[in-house]
């Protein structure tokens, strides 16, 4: 592949990025699956996370 096909690559992955973040956003943490919601602690720098329950998980988002 050239540089062009991973410049392509990057920027399509780079627009469903953004894709899933506009989605995120629009839903309510209490209509997140328990991944999407470690999804956003992940993005938030929240540590640990992967093992939080989603009671746990909802508690550390809505602060």
């Amino acid at each position: 592949m050239g540089a062009t096909t991973f410049w392509l690559l990057e920027q399509e992955l780079k627009r469903r990025a953004n894709i899933d973040k506009a989605a995120q956003e629009k839903l309510s943490y209490d209509e997140m699956t328990v991944e999407q919601l470690k999804q956003v602690a992940k993005d938030k720098g929240i540590s640990g996370y992967y093992n939080m329950k989603r009671e746990t998980l909802l508690e550390k988002l809505k602060g």
